[in-house]
């Protein structure tokens, strides 16, 4: 019994499984419009060509988006302490609300 009841859950699982969907590209023109049809790099980039566009792959969706966690990173984002330390001389010598 148990070795007729394999060969039906292969079947099934085979029949049951979701197809491979290849990866889609968008092509985003200089307005700002996006179109994410293209299947293949050469066609987006055939699409935005003399447009000023750019082509990008499109967003991962469901279980494959980057959690934080994910992302590494020492949390530090000053690069330049010199030019850190000018930024807040500036910015305390700055009064853009008077009175506030």
């Amino acid at each position: 019994m148990r070795t007729a009841l394999l060969p039906v859950l292969v079947v099934f699982g085979g029949v049951l499984a979701e197809d491979a969907k290849a990866q889609t590209f968008c092509a985003v023109n200089s307005q700002g419009a996006t179109n994410c049809s293209f299947t293949s790099i050469t066609a987006c980039r055939d699409e935005v060509r003399g447009d000023g566009g750019f082509c990008l792959p499109q967003a991962p969706i469901g279980h494959r988006q980057p959690r934080a966690a994910d992302v590494t990173g020492s949390g530090d984002d000053t690069i330049n302490p010199r030019q850190d330390q000018r930024n807040r001389r500036l910015d305390r010598s700055l009064q853009l609300c008077r009175g506030c």
